[in-house]
């Protein structure tokens, strides 16, 4: 049987009941809310990892919420709630997959930007201890 089938047979009083559900459930969490001021300064991409770990974790609290919606279905059919809960998971997980190789490439950037840090503080204590020896 259709999707056409399954949507007829529910009513609009149902349909609008379980889209206001999946709404609130998708509702941003207050820690998502977090505005950029608020993020203390730091080296240089640590403001953008915590902002996107940030927003990695809403996602996946709604990926999960999505799922739970999606398993919910007990037997009954997909109708234009469940068509529109799979299209916000697929978004999501889209999200989540270029946030994280966005957060691979900052990592990199980071680690050389520490590493030459490392470096140079090398550099520094060397130069201070044959300093303090001569």
């Amino acid at each position: 049987m259709g999707l056409g089938y399954h949507a007829a047979q529910m009513n609009d009083s149902d349909l609008r009941t379980r889209l206001d559900a999946l709404i609130v459930a998708l509702a941003p969490t207050a820690l998502a809310r977090t505005p950029v001021d608020v993020v203390a300064a730091g080296p240089a991409g640590a403001n953008e990892q915590r902002i996107a770990t940030t927003q990695i974790d809403e996602l996946m609290r709604r990926i999960s919420t999505l799922t739970g919606i999606l398993g919910s279905a007990d037997g009954r059919g997909w109708d234009e709630v469940d068509q529109l809960a799979a299209q916000l998971l697929i978004a999501d997980l889209s999200a989540v997959t270029s946030t994280t190789r966005a957060l691979n490439d900052l990592a990199g950037s980071r680690l050389a930007s520490a590493l030459a840090d490392l470096q140079a503080t090398g550099v520094d204590v060397q130069r201070a201890v044959n300093e303090s020896g001569s």
